[in-house]
């Protein structure tokens, strides 16, 4: 009984990152339930001077969230800074695998839109986020994302295994998302939800042969702009044919 109740205990200590998570997860949950049911409309109701607050609330919630919650469980010694692709990094090894690497995952998100295309010529692409907000949410997504695979990393002697249990708790997370859910149901929105798990998958991918985050980073953003620049052009020249 013990054996069976150690590892649901660790859960509960705050001294184990495992705790970490799991409140991220709940708190994930928790809120993007709550703003699913409450809807857009409910934003609506406040008066204008406070909405502006409101935003700024949500943001810096939003980065609290994705950046504070891995930096404190980093300053608590919980996340060893070289593990999670921080330190000790091999700058022109990781640059001449990091290259090739990044061509490869464009190219295998520009065969799966003209694979969807080819299927249907109906699905929309949607414009491409603004640079900053694209930056802004790529480092968000893979600070959050290596904050998810370090605890898998550090429990299990295989890497490859570590990064798929790591992959399996952000798509845990997502499908807790009712929104999340819903892109799924909407040919409007299907195709930005599936070309973020595509990157999430292809970049999973990269940090496990590079290591490192700041590198990673980089192909993320650069990776993300060019293939949504390239789903568009794609979608616009299959329109015009």
């Amino acid at each position: 009984m013990e054996t069976i109740l150690a590892p649901a205990s660790l859960i509960f200590s705050p001294h184990n990152l495992w705790f970490w998570i799991f409140t991220s997860l709940l708190f994930s949950a928790l809120v993007n339930s709550l703003t699913w049911r409450l809807g857009p409309r409910a934003s609506q109701t406040i008066p204008r001077p406070l909405r502006w607050a409101l935003v700024l609330l949500r943001e810096g919630g939003r980065f609290l969230y994705f950046v504070g919650l891995p930096y404190l469980a980093l300053l608590n010694g919980l996340i060893p800074a070289a593990q999670a692709g921080l330190l000790n990094q091999d700058w022109l090894r990781d640059l001449t695998l990091a290259l090739p690497l990044g061509a490869g995952a464009f190219l295998m998100l520009l065969f799966l839109r003209v694979l969807l295309l080819w299927r249907d010529k109906t699905l929309p692409s949607g414009p491409p986020a603004h640079f900053g907000v694209a930056l802004r949410e790529s480092a968000y997504q893979e600070i959050h994302w290596a904050f998810y695979r370090i605890a898998p990393l550090l429990a299990v002697d295989d890497p490859a295994r570590g990064m798929a249990l790591g992959l399996g708790i952000v798509a845990l997370e997502a499908w807790l998302n009712p929104a999340w859910r819903e892109r799924w149901r909407n040919p409007a929105l299907a195709l930005a939800a599936l070309r973020t798990s595509a990157l999430a998958v292809t970049m999973v991918v990269v940090f496990g042969i590079i290591g490192n985050l700041w590198l990673t980073l980089g192909l993320h953003v650069i990776v993300e702009r060019a293939s949504g620049w390239a789903w568009q052009r794609i979608a616009g020249a299959s329109g015009q044919a």
